[in-house]
């Protein structure tokens, strides 16, 4: 739940466990399974935001326009039908950026290029998938008080946009990378060029 989502993110900032942080706000942000997380590139700091303004529904019902911003990863192997699967940029908001350069910041100079790592005596490495699993088993689950899996910040992402923020279906299906989605009659594909999920970021 939101509430639950909130509850994580200030327990692992409040432990300074800026990593685990940064992870689970990038994860819930972008909807990424664990394998898309991974592949985050430390120089998506670097990256400019994009603005655009977009059309909500304020508290009375009335639609007003809002500047939202976010931005977008390099290019991410995501899930798809081919063996190789298909290849987005991930979007996200100002409050994830600010959590991977607070990670950054603490983590300090190494040479490994990915965000998300882990140590040996060899050095610093790409977290494997399997370590994502190792912290909601580890980390997450205790804080929360249930079991947490990583899969479960996509599936929450889409239904708190949805449930609790009152964002369209297609909205989701967009940030998600979803072709098709059953929960509504619509077949949408989602071309490479477009802003897609904008408003889930206002």
């Amino acid at each position: 739940t939101p509430d639950e989502y909130i509850k994580l993110c200030k327990v692992l900032e409040d432990k300074e466990d800026y990593q685990k942080l940064a992870y689970v706000m990038f994860s819930y942000s972008t909807g990424c399974r664990r394998a898309e997380a991974r592949q985050l590139l430390k120089e998506v700091i670097d990256y400019k935001p994009q603005r655009k303004t977009v059309k909500v529904m304020d508290e009375n019902g009335d639609e007003v326009e809002k500047e939202s911003v976010a931005y977008k990863t390099h290019d991410i192997r995501c899930k798809g039908r081919s063996v190789v699967g298909k290849v987005r940029k991930l979007q996200f908001g100002e409050d994830v950026m600010a959590a991977i350069k607070k990670w950054l910041e603490v983590r300090g100079d190494d040479d490994c290029p990915y965000v998300f790592i882990t140590h040996s005596k060899d050095g610093v490495h790409q977290v494997s998938e399997n370590t994502f699993n190792q912290w909601c088993t580890n980390t997450f689950s205790k804080i929360i008080g249930r079991r947490i899996h990583p899969h479960l910040f996509r599936e929450s992402r889409a239904t708190n946009l949805v449930v609790f923020e009152g964002k369209s279906i297609e909205t989701a299906q967009k940030l998600l990378g979803h072709e098709s989605s059953e929960t509504t009659s619509k077949h949408y594909v989602i071309r490479d060029d477009e802003d897609d999920a904008f408003d889930a970021f206002v």
